[in-house]
Parts: C-alpha cells; sequence; structure tokens
C-alpha cells in the first residue's frame, strides 16, 4: 500500500520494498505435493469436490518472516508479493541477507495452497549497508512476471553515507542529497534481475507509485515529482518541468522493453498526486488527492478544494483529459483507491478527515479519520452510492479489489472497534470489508496484536481475493485458526481469503 498505505504505503518505520514474479512457469511442475523450505506440503494430486468455506474465511496464510509486505498480485503462475527487508529474513526459501539498508524482497507462493515457489532481493548501496528501495506490486505481464514500480534513496548525509544505490542496473549515483528516484521495471521473482529499468531521475522526490494493464502490448505507469526531472528509458531521456508543488507523471510503457510509448504530466501550481490508475478497454482512469484554489491540472473547469480533496479523471488511451470530479469535505481527505467493473463504473476506497458529502451521501463523522467506499459512474464521474466506516480514532484507508463484478474487498488500519460491539486487539489493527456491489456491507474482520498492526494491500483473482497482514507483535501459530505456513513469528503474512 502506498501513500496510507500503496497507492497508499502506511506511514511506517519500514523501507524498501518490491515484488516480483515466476519467469519461467516450467521451473515449477504444477500445485500438487510441492514441499518448501519449512516442509510445507502443497495440494495432493487428483480433483476433489468439497463445499467452499463462508465467505470471509481464510483459505490460507503464509508467513513472509520479518519483511513487511505491500504489494499482492495473482497470475497463471502463482501469486506474487512484495515487501521490504532490513535485517536477515525467511520468506519460505531460506534466510536471505539485505545488502543495504532495506532492501526490496520478492516472492511467489502456489494460488491453491500457498506453497512456497520462489524468493529474491534486490537493491543495496555503496558502501554496503546504505541505501533504499521501496518497490510496489500491483500488475504483471502477459506472461505473469510483475512489472514493480517504486523509488530508491540514496542519502549522502546519513551514517553511512550513500554514495551510489542498485536497482538491478549496477550501482548507479545519488541524484539528491536526501530525495528519491522513482524506477518501474520488469523483475522476475526467482532472481530479481530486472530485464529493463526506466527512472524518474532528478533533485527533487521523485516516485512511480501505480502499475496497470493497457492496451495490448502496453501497461501504464503513474507518479509524481516536486522539482524539475527527467524520465530515462532505454532509448532516451525526456526532461520533465514542474509547475509548482507536485505534479503527476503517466507514461505508457512497453512491458517487454520498457520503451515508452508516450510520457506526459500533469500540472499547475497546486498540489497534484496520483494514487491509482486503470484502464476500461477504450479510456484510461486515475485516481488521486488535489490542494489549491483554481487547480487546472486537468484542463477546465478548474476546482478549489478545502484542504486535501479526492478526484477522478478519465483520460483518453494518449492522456487526454475527458473529465476530472474531486469529491471531499473541509478536512484532509486523501488516498482514493480504485477498481473498475466490467461495465467501466468505478469503485474507490479512501480516507476522509471528519465528515463529507459526496453527492448527496453523508461518508464519515464516526471520529477522527475514517474510511470512504464509493462508486461513480463511469460515463461522468456522478456518485452512485457512498458509505463509510471507521472507529473512534483515525483510521486510514489501504486498497481495493473486485472479485466477479459482484463483490468487493477494502483494507484499512483502524484504531479501535469499527462494528458495535466489535473486535478490536489494541494499538492499530488490520481491517477487511466486504460490500457488494450496491454498497450492502457483506462481512468484515479486524485483526491484529497487542502491537501495531496493518492491513495491507488486496487483489482479486478468478479463485478468490489475496491480502496482506502486517504485525506488530507475535500472532502465534495460527490466524482465525488456521496454520501460518513458514516462519515462526511473522511480520508480514499472506492470507487468500473465500469470496
Amino acid at each position: 500500500m502506498r501513500g496510507s498505505l500503496h497507492g497508499s504505503c502506511f506511514v511506517v518505520v519500514v523501507t524498501a520494498f518490491g515484488c516480483s514474479l515466476l519467469e519461467d512457469p516450467s521451473q515449477f511442475v504444477g500445485d500438487g505435493g510441492a514441499v518448501d523450505a519449512q516442509g510445507d506440503v502443497g495440494p495432493s494430486d487428483g480433483p476433489t469436490e468439497t463445499t467452499p468455506p463462508p465467505s470471509g474465511t481464510i483459505v490460507w496464510a503464509r508467513s513472509a518472516g520479518t519483511a513487511f509486505l505491500y504489494g499482492v498480485a495473482s497470475g497463471s503462475a502463482g501469486v506474487a508479493v512484495s515487501g521490504v527487508l532490513s535485517g536477515p529474513g525467511d520468506l519460505g526459501g531460506g534466510i536471505i541477507l539485505p545488502s543495504g539498508a532495506e532492501d526490496a524482497v520478492l516472492a511467489q507462493y502456489t494460488s491453491s495452497s500457498g506453497a512456497y515457489m520462489f524468493s529474491s532481493r534486490f537493491g543495496g548501496g555503496s558502501p554496503s549497508g546504505s541505501g533504499q528501495v521501496y518497490a510496489y506490486l500491483d500488475a504483471l505481464d502477459i506472461s505473469s512476471v510483475p512489472i514493480v514500480s517504486g523509488q530508491s534513496t540514496c542519502n549522502s548525509v546519513l551514517n553511512p553515507a550513500c554514495s551510489t544505490i542498485d536497482i538491478g542496473l549496477g550501482q548507479l549515483p545519488n541524484s539528491g542529497t536526501s530525495n528519491a528516484d522513482g524506477f518501474v521495471g520488469r523483475y522476475p521473482v526467482n532472481n530479481a534481475k530486472p530485464t529493463w529499468v526506466d527512472r524518474l531521475s532528478g533533485p527533487g522526490m521523485d516516485t512511480l507509485t501505480w502499475v496497470a494493464d493497457g492496451p495490448t502490448a502496453t501497461f501504464f505507469v503513474s507518479g509524481w515529482y516536486d522539482q524539475s526531472t527527467n524520465f530515462i528509458d532505454s532509448t532516451k531521456t525526456v526532461a520533465l518541468v514542474n509547475a509548482g508543488d507536485r505534479d503527476i507523471f503517466l507514461a505508457s510503457i512497453n512491458p517487454e522493453t520498457g520503451t515508452s510509448n508516450f510520457i506526459t504530466t500533469f500540472s499547475d501550481t497546486a498540489f497534484e498526486q496520483p494514487v491509482t490508475v486503470a484502464w476500461n478497454g477504450s479510456e484510461l482512469l486515475m485516481s488521486g488527492f488535489v490542494a489549491g484554489v483554481d487547480v487546472t491540472a486537468f484542463g477546465v473547469p478548474k476546482r478549489t478544494t478545502q484542504g486535501f480533496d479526492w478526484f477522478v479523471a478519465k483520460l483518453s488511451g494518449s492522456g487526454t483529459p475527458i473529465w476530472w470530479v474531486v469529491l471531499g469535505g473541509a478536512g484532509n481527505d486523501k488516498y482514493p483507491s480504485m477498481v473498475l467493473d466490467a461495465a467501466g463504473d468505478i469503485y474507490l476506497a479512501g480516507t476522509v478527515d471528519g465528515s463529507a458529502d459526496f453527492g448527496t451521501y453523508k461518508v464519515g463523522g464516526a471520529g477522527g479519520t475514517d474510511v470512504a467506499v464509493v462508486k461513480l459512474s463511469g460515463a461522468d464521474g456522478g456518485v452512485i452510492w457512498a458509505k463509510s466506516f471507521g472507529s473512534t480514532g483515525d483510521d486510514t484507508a489501504g486498497t481495493i479489489a473486485l472479485y466477479n463484478d459482484s463483490q468487493l474487498l477494502v483494507s484499512a488500519l483502524v484504531s479501535g472497534p469499527i462494528t458495535t460491539n466489535g473486535k478490536w486487539n489494541g494499538d492499530l489493527d488490520g481491517a477487511f470489508v466486504s460490500y457488494d456491489t450496491n454498497g450492502n456491507m457483506r462481512w468484515s474482520k479486524v485483526l491484529g496484536t497487542s502491537g501495531s498492526d496493518f492491513g495491507g494491500n488486496v487483489a482479486a483473482a478468478s479463485d478468490g481475493f489475496y491480502a496482506i497482514m502486517n504485525y506488530g507483535a507475535d500472532i502465534g501459530p495460527t490466524i482465525e485458526g488456521v496454520p501460518v505456513q513458514g516462519a515462526p513469528q511473522p511480520t508480514g503474512v499472506l492470507m487468500k481469503i473465500q469470496p
């Protein structure tokens, strides 16, 4: 999760993460009987007919050891995760040692049982022990290899002072004293050696935050920058001018070569930050948040916000704005994650500060910041329905996933019970809440320990939901009675959840 969680990232004391998937599916034969380093056994051969468990049931849980997990995506070769490792950690294949202060780690497991397949790392600065790499996982290419985006930091004023950083291209010079450079690349999970890497690199803060499938043989990547910078792909360098505060970057890229098909920016003197992008088959949708007076980043009409507000913009396949809407109240409303249904309608989950009116629907108001879930018309951005949940404290939205065009799953960080007499384990917990596409809550669950726990990214595939939890204290050997496979006392856990 980024920003708040991923496309949103919870603000926690962690740094690098990334992820990738199996380069060659033939390296792992089938799902049956696979045994990982902890002796975890995959599913037995031969089909069996069983009654599906109730909706919301955890089907399996997989430890990622001490890695703090962020991204998750499922494909034909298995389910992949990304995370950050700042010390020795075992994601299933034995101990991995980071080279830098924090390295990105990648792992892949079977979708059916969570059995271990591969894990690897990338990152590391010069001198050894310096440098941080943050990486995000949202999409896989046609071969089920992840397209990883993120940022690298090489801080020359820390001890040890970082002079160069490795994101898979060998050691690259630091472009700013303590600011980050963005990157996007194709990283096979079995070795984390990228086929290619593109960079957003300049003196300011540069980050690439979300990847989405596009038309045939293309994907889209979004990000932001706060000073004039350069985008560097495999064939060219493009200079980007900053108009003031944070500006939005968008590119269409060939997943096999890393060559950009087009690059565009959305900028003015106000604040603009993208969270997610999604392709509906003919146009591109972008969600994010803005702040300012007479904001014109997406053209007319001008928008003026109260604090920070959500935005959704519809763009042509070449990035030309078609329309954009702003949603929010008097507080700082941020980090709207987005998913589309087959009809092109839009579902958002984000954080609202206090109460807000979204169309004719009032959301928030439970106390502090809350989580709003909203459906918009894909035709014009009109509000179809809006719901919210939260505790009496501050709660933060994660991401949103859509299963079979009928069921939504939203992740969040919560600081108290979100239902009457609901569960809360103390401090911060992770929450997962499911709605149908009419806005009716189907089920919710709150997971955690006495420590600070985080509900991470969620994803949907044809066989169910996948969700990430990160624990601040020992969860024990089971989660809701389901054994946790792999290394004991995990930080990061990947779960498969029954729709």
